[in-house]
């Protein structure tokens, strides 16, 4: 069921009933031994010790329940329930002091090991766990007490009001000023990073939701005085987060060691500095990697402490967040160079991804760039628009160098607002290796992302997606060649229509998106050529002239050249990269959750872009992966009308009158 929870289950006081287990039995992927244990239930009390073991369930109800009503009550009896409730035969217990809340007493019960699963499989298997939380990770590998969660301790739900409280074994938290409150509780998230293209593993996480507005909360994470080295060292976690401000991301803005010291018979905690600041953090989720300074690790290593903690601290009143697979320890390998090089990044989010970019070089050898850079086209300046954030364009390329070399001149050409343009290179031969990292050491604007293999257009398209902080991304497929101020008439569309999460150019060949002709003799999408003679920039320049610049809304748009904005891509998440490995059904997939969000889509009937059609790809696998594409997209969106959005995009009366006005001026030319 995915419409609510079983009739009869509206009350705060929950009734128990068949339908109720049936429908637990049902409606998530617990083992056969569970679902025997579930239908043998005879109250909440019973049927809940049977899935106590498994820790991930109050997660996935939220997932899939958080926006109804008739599931507060649910989540509120649950909740309490874990706080009262000791499994009739939970997994081996870790040794740990019983902690007491609200008259309940729990033992520290041994969180189920998470493994790599599809994000879709839900189900953690068990696993033993050693008297000693600490054992439970590689010997001396991580100075953490319990960083990855391999133990809980208590309620799996708390409500932290004023001041500073213990969490679980290893973690507290910190909320100020008196009279606000966080609510923090255990869940399971799947640690997927799309930057690096992986589908990720299954982890318990620490949750954070503020209710009553603080000025900041602290999470801290305790560290073992005696694990600690003298040695290069790293933190590394896994978070995301959404900020409930409007226009706003969410930061972390602070993360630092935080010690209890004696000092002259009194107990003091000090500053040991800062590893990172101004961490930010969308609701897609990805790692982290940070070294700690040296003042930071000799301090660490100076005497004797009390207590030691890594804490993150998030200075905002209205968020979300969760931090998972959290490691602190000797640094394996050096992703960051010395802070002190010119060049140097400010941002250590960049920082910390420097070792997938190639073409970095003339970034490290100049200095600070100058604030309106030459786009290198024809010595012109780049022209700022008002309204208009930072702008990444992002190119899959996999092979087929000449065309991606025209593609990356004509940008460089034809685009006239401040850019960076990113090349995420999936699995590409040698030489097209090799002459991308030579176009980007020669433009400081544009880098390479190095898949090290192939693992298909979506994934690759992620990676560049999920590498971007910009405002606005512009998705460019790398068989096109962009037309005159293209990029600047997409943002002129986009910044006019506050509701609009994507606009689409005219082409070529791009389906409805095509001018001045839709179909061939045959019925078939026409490729239509461009006039004898004619430059992509002439013909750029002429839709411009005609183009009334009506914008018209649209339900779909062809994936070729796509400006979405960032925000909303973050709300409704990036492409299907399981269900559409190698494009084609993709870009309508995302269209249809758009629009389900309440966003709008745009067609620039000013902006103009080439289409080579698949470089990639010849014409029989083209048609073939087409036909796949669609499949998959009726699958998955069964409700939608798909012929009813077809009329719609064939109906657009300005582009029926563009294509009109396109064919005439050029009959007239050639006449």
């Amino acid at each position: 069921m995915r419409d609510g929870l079983p009739l009869g289950h509206e009350a705060r006081g929950i009734g128990f009933d068949r339908p109720a287990a049936i429908w637990f039995a049902s409606a998530f992927s617990f083992s056969e031994q569970t679902k025997k244990g579930i239908d043998a239930a005879r109250d909440w009390r019973g049927l809940f010790s049977v899935v106590l073991a498994d820790l991930a369930l109050i997660s996935i109800v939220r997932q899939e329940y958080g926006a109804s009503s008739r599931a507060d009550a649910f989540f509120k009896a649950i909740e309490t329930l874990s706080s009262n409730v000791v499994a009739a035969d939970p997994p081996a217990a870790v040794d740990a002091a019983p902690v007491t809340e609200k008259g309940a007493t729990t033992k520290a019960a041994a969180i189920p090991a998470a493994s790599v699963v599809p994000a879709a499989v839900v189900e953690v298997q068990p696993a033993t766990a050693s008297a000693d939380p600490a054992k439970d990770e590689p010997e001396n590998a991580t100075w953490l007490i319990n960083g990855r969660l391999t133990s809980w301790t208590g309620s799996f739900t708390k409500r932290i009001e004023k001041g500073r409280s213990p969490i679980t074994n290893g973690w507290a938290a910190l909320v100020k000023p008196a009279g606000s409150a966080a609510i923090i509780s255990l869940t399971s998230i799947v640690t997927r990073d799309p930057g690096k293209g992986e589908l990720g593993d299954l982890r318990y996480a620490i949750s954070c939701a503020t209710t009553d507005l603080p000025r900041f909360v602290r999470i801290e994470a305790e560290i073992d005085p005696g694990r600690i080295k003298p040695l290069d060292a790293c933190l590394q976690f896994y978070a995301r987060g959404d900020s409930k401000t409007v226009g706003t991301y969410l930061k972390v803005n602070r993360i630092f060691v935080l010690a209890r010291v004696e000092n002259q018979g009194k107990t003091e905690d000090v500053d040991f500095g800062e590893i990172a600041k101004n961490v930010h953090v969308d609701a897609v989720g990805r790692n982290y990697k940070f070294d700690l300074r040296p003042k930071v690790l000799d301090a660490m290593n100076a005497g004797t402490v009390k207590h030691i903690w890594v804490v993150f601290e998030i200075a905002a009143q209205e968020f979300d967040f969760s931090l998972s697979d959290v490691f602190l320890g000797s640094n394996p390998d050096r992703l960051l160079t010395e802070p002190s090089r010119n060049g140097a990044f400010e941002d250590p989010n960049i920082e910390a991804q420097t070792s997938l970019l190639k073409g970095l070089g003339g970034w490290q050898k100049l200095g600070p760039p100058a604030p309106r850079p030459h786009s290198g086209a024809q010595g012109r300046k780049w022209q700022w628009i008002d309204r208009v954030g930072s702008v990444d364009i992002v190119v899959p390329v996999y092979n087929a160098i000449e065309e991606v070399e025209n593609c990356i001149q004509s940008i460089v050409r034809a685009t006239h607002v401040p850019y960076t343009l990113t090349l995420v290179n999936d699995g590409s031969s040698r030489e097209t290796s090799r002459r991308l990292d030579n176009i980007a050491s020669k433009h400081p604007w544009i880098r390479v992302i190095d898949n090290g293999s192939n693992i298909g257009y979506t994934r690759a398209a992620n990676v560049g997606l999920a590498a971007s902080t910009a405002e606005y991304i512009v998705l460019l497929n790398s068989d096109t060649i962009v037309g005159e101020d293209w990029l600047s008439e997409m943002l002129s569309c986009i910044v006019n229509h506050p509701k609009a999460a994507g606009v689409g150019a005219l082409s070529n060949a791009a389906s409805w998106q095509s001018v001045p002709s839709l179909n061939d003799a045959k019925g078939k999408w026409r490729v239509n050529a461009l006039p004898a003679g004619w430059t992509v920039d002439d013909y750029a320049r002429l839709v411009s002239d005609l183009s009334n610049r009506a914008y018209p809304a649209v339900p779909l748009l062809n994936g070729f050249c796509t400006l979405f904005r960032r925000s909303a891509l973050v709300a409704v998440g990036f492409l299907d990269e399981e269900g559409f490995p190698v494009g084609y059904g993709e870009e309508n997939d995302l269209c249809v959750r758009l629009t389900k969000a309440g966003y709008d889509l745009h067609v620039c009937d000013s902006a103009y872009v080439y289409h080579v059609k698949s470089a990639s790809f010849g014409s029989a696998k083209r048609a073939e992966l087409v036909r796949a594409g669609t499949a998959k997209c009726a699958e998955k969106h069964p409700e939608v009308d798909w012929k009813s959005l077809q009329r719609v995009l064939g109906e657009s009366i300005p582009l029926i009158e563009l294509r009109a006005a396109l064919s005439e001026h050029i009959s007239k030319r050639e006449s």
